[in-house]
């Protein structure tokens, strides 16, 4: 880019502020994206992605307490999740279609450099559509960053989070327990998922036809 400024003629003095500016929007950029995937084991979908991705109507919950109702993206079609049973460890596929919603109930810290951690759910629990409710420590790699349509807007939300140790406390709560993160997360995480579904039309037909007979 400068080379081509200089052939056309531009002064120094703005082709200096030229590359600041730029510099400046591609650090802006990458500062604002969210943590990478975690390096410890998560959720497997089992080799059963969805064909192709599809929006499925949801209510997002952020930890400050707003309620998004958006679009979501999804690229899996069920998910193999380690659930803690009365009898141990119990791995079970559950398809998207049957999970009514999930939470995020803690976070694992991941170091990455100097004062600087990555914070990813470890902690799951898990609502089926039954009412059946399976909770694990686990990481559902699939949802650590969510994209969303809001409108005609499409943006990404995520469920883990950066926080760093200022002087040994954290910069995001001010607390100095090292542990405190990992049950209150950053205000703009996403802690839970539920997913909304029509009523299914023929049962509410039948119903509707019952209440007219009496």
């Amino acid at each position: 880019m400068s080379a081509l400024l200089r052939r056309c003629g531009v002064p120094g003095s703005i082709l200096l502020a030229a590359v600041l500016s730029y510099a400046l929007l591609f650090a802006a950029e990458e500062k604002s994206s969210g943590p990478k995937d975690p390096v410890s084991p998560s959720v497997d979908t089992g080799g059963k992605e969805a064909e192709r991705q599809s929006w499925v109507r949801a209510a997002l919950v952020r930890a400050h307490g707003e309620r998004i109702e958006c679009d979501l993206l999804v690229s899996f079609a069920s998910l193999d999740l380690v659930m803690t049973t009365d009898k141990g460890p119990a791995k079970k596929s559950v398809p998207l279609a049957e999970i009514s919603s999930i939470e995020f109930v803690r976070w694992k810290a991941q170091k990455r450099r100097n004062n600087e951690y990555a914070f990813y759910h470890s902690e799951t629990r898990v609502t089926l559509a039954d009412r059946t409710v399976m909770t694990g420590a686990m990481n559902i790699r699939a949802l650590n960053r969510l994209r969303v349509k809001c409108g005609d807007r499409v943006r990404s939300l995520y469920t883990c989070f950066f926080d760093y140790r200022d002087k040994d406390s954290w910069r995001n709560s001010g607390r100095k327990e090292m542990e405190f993160p990992e049950t209150n997360p950053h205000g703009d995480t996403v802690v839970s998922i539920t997913f909304l579904r029509e009523p299914d039309a023929g049962l509410l037909d039948l119903f509707i036809k019952g209440l007219k007979k009496k």
